[in-house]
């Protein structure tokens, strides 16, 4: 089961292209292939079905100074800056625009929100756009609230639940129990997958009120996915969520 990975990728910056009246989102993705493919395959797509222009600026792994990218990423004309990448990426980017005078939109995924950017950037992270599968810094949420006990009740060692990680592993586990509670017989590989495309509409665990389905209809380039969804907020001065989080693109997975 994979989760909205692509969305994540594409409808926050083309969202906020949008709210801006902007026409073009530039991404800044470490240069792996696990990063980079979508940008330079299906995800090219995504760009010209919302009739904007993407630009692809691939960072080297270990590169701490991008004011060169990003001095030509704020003289190149008005753009949505779209960071993707590790702790060590996210901070360049965000200090070197800020460095560039970028006064354009920032978008970041959940990966980039946490103490180490936060401590390493400080008041430079006001205003930026996050996009989460989770409600992560939300102690109102159901799925929090659950996803906190289970750490309390049976984690060893350090979990921190304010992590990417430990969200996304906790909301796969329990999406994965939601869509078996169907399951009758042997267990099986091919009884497994059965059970899962035919599981109805629910609501994702720990999705701040997302849902998924796994029939393979979510989109149909990627029929693997199974949400269609993600959550957005705006971080203020200190890095933090304005809660509640929004719900973004959430409409019902076709039978």
């Amino acid at each position: 089961m994979r989760t909205k990975v692509q969305f994540l990728l594409a409808d926050l910056p083309i969202n906020v292209a949008k709210e801006n009246k902007l026409k073009k989102v530039t991404a800044i993705v470490i240069d792996v292939p696990a990063a980079t493919v979508f940008f330079q395959t299906v995800g090219k797509q995504f760009f010209t079905d919302a009739g904007l222009e993407m630009d692809l600026v691939a960072i080297p792994p270990g590169q701490a100074d991008l004011t060169p990218q990003m001095s030509k990423i704020a003289s190149d004309g008005d753009s949505v800056a779209h960071i993707i990448g590790d702790d060590s990426l996210c901070i360049a980017a965000l200090n070197g625009l800020k460095t560039a005078n970028f006064d354009g939109p920032r978008t970041v995924l959940n990966n980039c929100v946490n103490d180490n950017v936060r401590k390493a950037v400080g008041a430079t992270m006001e205003g930026v756009i996050e996009a989460s599968p989770s409600p992560v810094g939300d102690p109102d949420d159901p799925g929090q609230q659950l996803m906190k006990a289970v750490i309390d009740t049976y984690g060893e060692g350090d979990i921190d639940p304010g992590s990417a990680l430990t969200n996304n592993m906790f909301m796969t586990m329990m999406g994965a129990r939601t869509a078996l509670d169907g399951l009758k017989g042997e267990v099986t590989p091919a009884s497994i997958i059965a059970a899962t495309k035919a599981m109805p509409l629910e609501e994702l665990p720990n999705g701040g009120g997302l849902h998924f389905r796994c029939n393979g209809k979510a989109f149909e380039l990627t029929p693997a996915v199974c949400t269609r969804g993600t959550l957005r907020t705006t971080l203020d001065e200190e890095g933090q969520p304005t809660l509640p989080f929004e719900i973004v693109s959430d409409t019902p997975i076709p039978d």
